[in-house]
């Protein structure tokens, strides 16, 4: 009546799904979530970076347990057949499937949080990095940019701008060379 292989193949990928469904909903941080409702201004990017990767991982986990209904469905639709070697075909496949997606998802995440900094900071290009270094560095490392002892604040704003496309303004120069503060706490850029 119904075909094993893809009946537990189905099982298997929803046990997928619902893990990154899972994670996705562990990597909430109720700190941040009380500090969205309250509109108190984060303090690191990490936040912003944590959404990204949960939004990512619950559309590879919803994948997944579509993925896995489909098999099922097929099972029922399918003529009856013993557990056979297409199941272990078909498992290893659905691992496989999963591993890329999860190395994809950090990714596909971290692109993404990429793509959306440089889409605000275009459209506000008048944001004072200067007076926020912790998170103008915390933009920096998400790029990649590395600061030097030797940099100024104004040379490493110069060079966060240039990676964001962001122009520089003439109206902040002239302020003579400060060194860049060192930060209080360890930044959180990365995943």
């Amino acid at each position: 009546m119904f075909n094993a292989d893809l009946l537990l193949t189905g099982s298997a990928t929803h046990v997928i799904g619902l893990a990154f469904l899972a994670n996705a909903a562990l990597l909430s941080r109720p700190r941040r979530a009380i500090e969205d409702v309250f509109d108190t201004k984060p303090t690191t990017l990490g936040g912003c970076q944590d959404t990204e990767l949960r939004k990512t991982q619950s559309l590879f986990g919803f994948g997944f347990l579509f993925a896995g209904f489909a098999f099922t469905f097929a099972g029922f639709a399918t003529p009856s057949s013993p557990v056979s070697g297409l199941f272990a075909l078909l498992l290893g496949l659905v691992v496989v499937l999963a591993a890329a997606a999860a190395v994809g998802s950090s990714r596909l995440a971290r692109s993404t949080f990429k793509r959306h900094l440089r889409e605000f900071f275009q459209k506000n290009r008048d944001w004072p990095f200067e007076r926020h270094m912790e998170l103008t560095m915390e933009v920096g490392e998400a790029f990649g940019i590395e600061h030097s002892e030797v940099d100024t604040v104004e040379e490493y704003v110069a060079k966060v701008r240039r990676v964001l496309g962001v122009p520089e303004d003439a109206t902040r120069g002239g302020r003579g060379a400060r060194p860049i503060p060192t930060p209080v706490r360890p930044t959180a850029v990365g995943f």
